[in-house]
């Protein structure tokens, strides 16, 4: 697959021709209050920050057990005087308190949106209370028979509840009957069980014993999982009324796995995306709305986009006093809670939300449907020529996340050529968009097929039709640039007479120079030395840290594309100690695990233990571990470097 194909396949257009009519301009000026916003919102680097908000006295004992509602406004505890009670954190008000029947001394809490509050026993019983009357139980359970391990309620209304056996009862918490899911272990096995609830119609637990996963419940249906070194750690609640997966940790390669549904052919999970783990691993939960993932490990926060963790995922260091095992959180409300001995102590989690793809596309969906052009024009012109979000890919421009966003509008429905009628219609309505006119060109040379490399010369030159005025333009922009350096190979354009000129314009815009040296690869019948002569030579226009940046962006572009570092490191003649010096200064200024797992992966393939060695120490200032494709076994050089962190967070 030829670089043309995998870049323009950024660009797939998500839009439907039922929507075509009625996108014309209507002369409207930009709204340069609402552009500015979105500009924030595209190229925000800021990190998320843990602050302590409050501390509640909960209890004049010790707090046995806690729990968040997911908004986190609502706090159910129980302390080792057997007191249940409810607190409201926003006004530091408690609302209600009792014993549970027969008076426990241990057990375990949940409580829900309705503030109704759930309590398993140490035998077994389960009691829901309303959390806002001094009321007996509203219900009482007596299902389980072995100490209740664990429960909680859906966003259903639904609760469930485990018990040390692995038996489990799901039901509605206002109604008597249940459902049993029997024991799973005998009386010497000592598992870890996990257990995780859908909706109305979907239930699945996991039993997990000596690291293997022993089986599945789904729809009342076992299901067989081989599931060697995996461990489950908990559920993913489903925000729609299905069943959204399981969450396993890997302890081979420390990656956390989100087995996002059940094939219902085979009873085999779909593995979906992974990232590694940086550590003990405490509680997990999400926020259904955003499908932003919380982790907590024993000294880490790890918040993560589940669509795409591996380009999504921050980690916070937790201050020593949070450095407990009964941490709550609440990702929909931003807070946490931690205990110590009778005081709630309530964090917040500060900073810009690491996922933003839902409403910077809810943003310009709305601006299409206003037909407001300008606005989206005045943005792409302030993202014009930024070079990178946080992760130092050129993949991932403030620029391209925009255009993605904007070929998005409005669904997946329509064919590739209903999608260019759309936008040459919007085009004609808006002549002066220089975005609109970089659509169309994107549209006509999406490759037919995943086999095709581009698309036919006659559909690149009719795209290529509509970016050729924005030559004419004193300062044409930074992605007309690299449309020329991508078209130009398959359209014999002149690209040496507009080198200059870039260079002029758009001096360290990294994804014009690494396009102009893929077009001198030999992916395009260039000669091996040529892209790192040219990469030299751009780089060395800009000297220092920022000439050795755009020196391994340009490497990185253009061996991705002809192979892959392995493969064509050697072939291509790309100078390795500037490849380093680039990845180190991209390693330090970004906290960014993408990054740093393939800089990791470049000095195991250079057998460069000075640079595996110092990326070992940034991954350890950051609470990190490495991810999957630099598992152990695989770079030797790599394996050295990383056994005493790999002893750090295995606690030895």
């Amino acid at each position: 697959m030829s670089h043309r194909h995998c870049l323009l396949l950024m660009f797939t257009l998500l839009a439907s021709p039922s929507f075509a009519s009625g996108l014309l301009a209507q002369g409207k000026p930009a709204d340069e209050k609402l552009a500015e916003k979105l500009y924030q919102m595209f190229t925000n680097i800021e990190g998320r920050s843990l602050e302590q908000e409050k501390v509640v006295d909960v209890t004049n004992g010790n707090v046995l057990s806690g729990k968040l509602w997911d908004r986190g406004r609502f706090l159910a505890t129980f302390d080792d005087q057997g007191n249940l009670a409810l607190w409201d954190l926003d006004q530091d008000k408690q609302l209600s308190t009792r014993k549970p029947t027969g008076e426990p001394k241990t057990g375990v809490v949940a409580v829900d949106r309705q503030q109704l509050i759930a309590f398993g026993g140490p035998d077994g019983k389960v009691e829901i209370y309303d959390g806002n009357k001094q009321d007996p139980p509203l219900n009482t359970y007596t299902e389980l028979k072995a100490p209740v391990a664990e429960i909680g309620f859906t966003d259903q209304g639904r609760f469930y509840a485990f018990d040390e056996s692995g038996a489990a009862i799901i039901g509605k918490a206002r109604k008597q009957e249940v459902l049993l899911l029997p024991p799973e272990f005998g009386p010497n096995d000592k598992p870890r069980t996990v257990m995780g609830v859908g909706g109305e119609k979907c239930w699945w637990r996991i039993s997990i014993l000596n690291g293997q996963v022993r089986n599945k419940i789904h729809d009342g249906k076992r299901l067989t999982e081989e599931g060697p070194n995996y461990f489950a750690i908990q559920q993913m609640r489903g925000s729609n009324g299905a069943a959204a997966g399981v969450a396993l940790f890997d302890f081979a390669t420390r990656n956390l796995c989100f087995c996002n549904e059940i094939n219902e052919n085979n009873g085999r999970w779909q593995q979906g995306p992974q990232f590694p783990a940086m550590g003990k691993i405490i509680a997990m939960e999400r926020n259904p709305f955003t499908l932003e993932q919380w982790l907590v490990t024993d000294h880490s926060i790890e918040i993560c986009d589940l669509r795409r963790p591996e380009l999504e995922h921050r980690v916070i260091l937790l201050p020593d006093e949070m450095k407990r095992p009964m941490l709550q959180m609440a990702p929909m409300g931003g807070r946490l809670v931690s205990f110590d001995g009778g005081k709630a102590i309530v964090w917040k989690i500060v900073g810009q939300p690491v996922v933003r793809a839902y409403h910077l596309q809810t943003e310009i969906n709305r601006l299409l449907d206003k037909k407001d052009i300008a606005t989206l024009d005045l943005l792409a012109e302030k993202l014009n020529g930024k070079n990178d979000l946080y992760s130092g890919a050129i993949f991932e421009t403030p620029y391209v996340n925009l255009f993605r966003r904007f070929l998005s509008y409005p669904n997946d429905k329509t064919l590739n050529d209903e999608r260019i009628r759309i936008f040459e219609d919007l085009q004609k309505a808006n002549p002066d968009s220089k975005m609109l006119r970089l659509a169309c060109y994107y549209l006509y040379s999406l490759p037919g097929s995943y086999s095709d490399a581009h698309a036919p010369a006659h559909k690149m030159q009719q795209g290529w039709e509509y970016v050729k005025p924005l030559f004419a333009q004193p300062k044409p922009p930074a992605e007309a640039y690299v449309a020329l350096f991508a078209a130009g190979p398959i359209l014999d354009l002149p690209l040496g007479g507009f080198l200059g000129k870039a260079y002029q314009d758009w001096p360290k815009y990294h994804r014009i120079y690494a396009e102009a040296a893929l077009a001198l690869s030999p992916i395009h019948d260039g000669p091996p030395e040529a892209a790192a002569a040219f990469a030299a030579k751009a780089a060395n226009a800009i000297g220092g840290e920022e000439g050795d940046v755009m020196y391994v962006q340009i490497a990185r572009y253009v061996l991705h594309y002809n192979g892959g570092v392995e493969k064509s490191l050697g072939k291509l003649k790309f100078d390795r100690e500037r490849m380093k010096r680039g990845f180190l200064v991209l390693a330090n200024r970004y906290d960014h695990t993408v990054l740093l797992n393939e800089a990791l992966r470049f000095a195991g393939i250079t057998k460069d233990k000075d640079m595996a060695d110092q990326l070992v120490k940034r991954f350890g200032d950051l609470a990190c571990f490495p991810a999957q494709h630099v598992a152990p076994n695989v770079y030797p050089t790599v394996d050295t470097a990383l056994a005493p962190l790999a002893k750090r967070f295995n606690g030895e």
